[in-house]
């Protein structure tokens, strides 16, 4: 992420793909992936949170929206804002830019919730 945008925000990804390195003296400054799992944080994570990661160069930003069954993509970044937006349901594939040659089922990432 540019240093002006970490310095200004943490906003404390709950996953991200960063490239190999020693972060035992500090921590990663750029990702090339940054997952969010929404809850009730759904409207933060598709608007202040999209914008901030894009701001800071990270290239692709998946939001996991557990009571919609989804995921969406962020990507194709901007003068700072993500241009392209898609949302992937159960039964989709996703191939992550940076690693196009994987492809992860949109149901292995979502889980059933239980009942009662």
């Amino acid at each position: 992420m540019r240093p002006d945008v970490a310095a200004d925000s943490e906003p404390e990804p709950d996953f991200a793909v960063v490239l190999a390195r020693d972060y035992s003296r500090a921590h990663p400054t750029t990702a090339a992936l940054v997952i969010e799992i929404a809850g009730s944080s759904l409207t933060l994570d598709r608007t202040v949170k999209a914008e901030i990661y894009a701001q800071a160069s990270v290239p692709e930003y998946w939001v996991v929206d557990l009571a919609g069954g989804v995921v969406e993509v962020f990507d194709r970044s901007e003068r700072g804002r993500f241009t392209r937006h898609r949302t992937f349901r159960r039964g989709d594939s996703i191939r992550p830019a940076a690693r196009p040659r994987i492809t992860i089922a949109v149901g292995a990432i979502l889980w059933k919730r239980r009942r009662g």
